[in-house]
């Protein structure tokens, strides 16, 4: 069987927006068990704790990269790496700021949740406002 040598095929740029977009996905789930439930770690292997993890995230990143592609071809941009970026961008602002909040006030995990979608929320809202306002002379 011969390899395929994919690894030369890949560009620069795909590597680190692969890897910045497992670390957007990864830590902040891993941060939200490390805060909320820390027993879950312990007890679970690597593999479970990364599919937890990302369960966690990315719903939020996933809306945050419709919203970014959105964005984009409203304002004739090509959608690429800018799109990505912005989407990471946004899904560390909400992710931080609630373990943020959530550390620093010392509630549990559902109200946890609960400020994490209102901060979602907040942001959606902002990023669909600047869209309809960017349209408007």
């Amino acid at each position: 069987m011969q390899p395929t040598n994919w690894l030369n095929f890949l560009s620069p740029q795909s590597v680190v927006v692969g890897l910045l977009s497992s670390v957007a996905v990864i830590v902040p789930g891993y941060l939200t068990l490390l805060l909320h439930k820390p027993q879950l770690i312990i007890d679970l292997d690597a593999p479970k704790i990364m599919m937890i993890c990302s369960g966690v995230t990315l719903p939020m990143l996933f809306t945050q990269l419709r919203l970014s592609a959105r964005e984009a071809s409203s304002r004739g941009l090509p959608a690429g790496a800018r799109v990505m970026w912005t989407a990471l961008a946004r899904t560390w602002f909400v992710l931080v700021a609630a373990l943020s909040i959530s550390y620093f006030s010392g509630v549990g995990f559902e109200k946890h949740v609960v400020i994490t979608a209102a901060l979602h929320a907040l942001v959606l809202r902002a990023g669909l406002g600047s869209r309809s306002g960017a349209s408007t002379p």
